[in-house]
């Protein structure tokens, strides 16, 4: 008998159309695991939520080294662009959900190889990116949000602002650069 073809999971029974199927259900379609449990048994499939989670946290941890990968891809990139998001997490024992976020990097809007990679971070502090972006350097075009300095204090990084963000805290092009609007009254040296 010819040995079993190699599964996500060692010993599992769930294929990997089944973990990638639960994985998207949960991730990009929202499906809490109730829900995708009851759904299931609608068709006669047996899966409690506590099968579903377990095998999206295994097949997660599979799925570590193509992260990894995928991170120094987007780092090998000479411009990386960097946003953060809040999203709520829950707390437990606290009976309620807390802040946590996460942070999605990209090489460069102009990158003929595009590619994102995200970071999910329980906080917002720019300790954060500087971890992130460890050994890289290049251009990191990001809002002005103060986390950021932190990374861009290191050697061989060139900070550039993002143009929705310019002109968001009242920035305006001119024949010299950028300059602040009156809303503050305050110049900003041309960045050109």
């Amino acid at each position: 008998q010819e040995p079993a073809a190699p599964q996500v999971i060692d010993n599992g029974i769930a294929t990997p159309g089944f973990a990638a199927h639960v994985l998207v259900s949960r991730f990009v379609d929202h499906i809490p695991y109730y829900r995708q449990e009851s759904i299931n048994a609608r068709s006669g499939v047996h899966t409690p939520r506590s099968t579903l989670a377990g095998l999206s946290g295994r097949t997660g941890a599979q799925l570590t080294p193509l992260c990894d990968a995928l991170r120094e891809f987007v780092l090998s990139s000479p411009v990386v662009q960097a946003d953060e998001t809040p999203i709520d997490l829950l707390d437990p024992g606290a009976g309620k959900t807390k802040t946590a976020y996460m942070w999605a990097y990209a090489r460069g809007a102009f990158d003929p190889e595009p590619a994102v990679v995200y970071d999910f971070c329980p906080g917002r502090g720019g300790k954060y990116p500087v971890e992130f972006l460890k050994g890289w350097s290049g251009t990191l075009v990001a809002d002005l949000y103060a986390g950021y300095d932190a990374a861009l204090r290191l050697e061989n990084r060139i900070g550039a602002g993002c143009i929705a963000h310019y002109l968001g805290y009242g920035f305006i092009l001119s024949d010299a650069g950028y300059r602040q609007t009156a809303r503050s009254g305050s110049e900003v040296p041309n960045s050109t």
